[in-house]
């Protein structure tokens, strides 16, 4: 056992680039775990600045100076923080609030519906069964909707944090475009001389971490804004909350269309019950599937994540089962990060 020690030893850990990688990869992984809550605004202009990044390089490509270019960048990014705070934001929580008082609302009249069907069907249904399926909802319902209510942005301490948020991760935003070069110069202060493997497994995450990422925003964008048409088309209630969670869905891979199919479709059936406008919609919501995975996505990220699609179920079900909802939600850039590592990582 000692001897297989010794042989993986001198194989992947010969060098001492390779040590300080994962020595720093295990600090990383530990201020994750233990200091995520004090860091989060740092990690979050990190990542906000990251992606904003490519807008500023392309601009100084055009000759721009550096500061105009990272405060047009800003104010781009600022604009959109206001919109989605004073006005997206309070729309999503007023249709979020109408639908929980009107659910029960919806499941009297659909309860109309189902009470039919023990008499076309009584070898399948009884009425007991329904009151059943039916007083079990509305429970449901009610349980929830009380949740949610005392979840109210009255309590001081979700003031404080979001206070915070609004406050320092603009400015970190900023500085961190601002200031790259000073950043990256003391960091590299730490860094051992000799950082080619470093610099390897950096460049293959840069290049496609990145374009995943900012392929994955303008999916969720036009996801969202087909579903809005869709939805607002037929005239389906709710439009734009089930437009932002059909876009949002985009996000989790292979699991995240199944996943908000079921609200949409109970909120359809609920407000229309088995009527064509059901019909409709799910012919359209399906239309809406196909050109998704069928159009963007080979269009976004033909040469992007080249991980095969075994890979990717292995590791939302990995991730998925360490982190939950966030490691099913960041597990394709994991998976980009783990094959870096393993592709770069020196073999005696």
């Amino acid at each position: 056992m000692l001897n297989i020690l010794q042989v993986w030893y001198k194989r992947y850990l010969c060098e001492p680039e390779a040590v300080y990688l994962l020595v720093g990869i295990a600090l990383i992984l530990i201020s994750m775990a233990f200091l995520s809550e004090l860091f989060a605004p740092v990690f979050t202009s990190l990542v906000i600045a990251y992606l904003l990044e490519d807008i500023v390089v392309r601009l100084e490509k055009w000759h721009w100076p550096h500061w105009l270019a990272v405060t047009t960048v800003f104010l781009f990014f600022i604009s959109l923080l206001v919109l989605g705070l004073f006005v997206l934001l309070p729309l999503l929580w007023q249709q979020a609030a109408a639908l929980l008082l009107e659910f029960p609302a919806m499941l009297g009249r659909s309860h109309q519906f189902l009470s039919t069907l023990p008499e076309r069907y009584p070898d399948l249904i009884s009425a007991d069964q329904v009151d059943a399926v039916v007083g079990s909802l509305k429970t449901e319902a009610v349980h929830y909707g009380r949740i949610i209510f005392s979840l109210s942005l009255a309590s001081l301490s979700t003031l404080v944090t979001l206070a915070v948020y609004l406050v320092l991760v603009p400015m970190l935003v900023y500085l961190f475009l601002l200031d790259k070069n000073g950043l990256t110069a003391w960091c590299n202060r730490y860094l051992p001389k000799d950082k080619s493997l470093i610099l390897s497994i950096w460049h293959e995450v840069d290049v496609q971490l990145g374009n995943y990422v900012r392929g994955k925003l303008l999916e969720v964008v036009i996801v969202t804004v087909m579903a809005f048409m869709v939805f607002f088309l037929l005239q389906l209630n709710y439009a734009v909350l089930l437009a932002v969670l059909v876009g949002i869905s985009s996000l989790i891979p292979i699991l995240g269309a199944a996943m908000v199919s079921v609200p949409v479709i109970l909120v359809a059936i609920l407000e229309w019950g088995w009527s064509m406008h059901l019909l409709y919609l799910g012919l359209a919501y399906s239309a809406l599937l196909i050109v998704d995975g069928n159009i963007l996505v080979p269009l976004l990220f033909s040469e992007v994540v080249k991980i095969h699609p075994v890979a990717i179920i292995i590791a939302i079900l990995f991730f998925g089962a360490i982190w939950g909802f966030w490691g099913i939600f960041f597990a394709i850039p994991l998976a980009i990060l783990l094959k870096a590592l393993i592709h770069s990582w020196p073999r005696g």
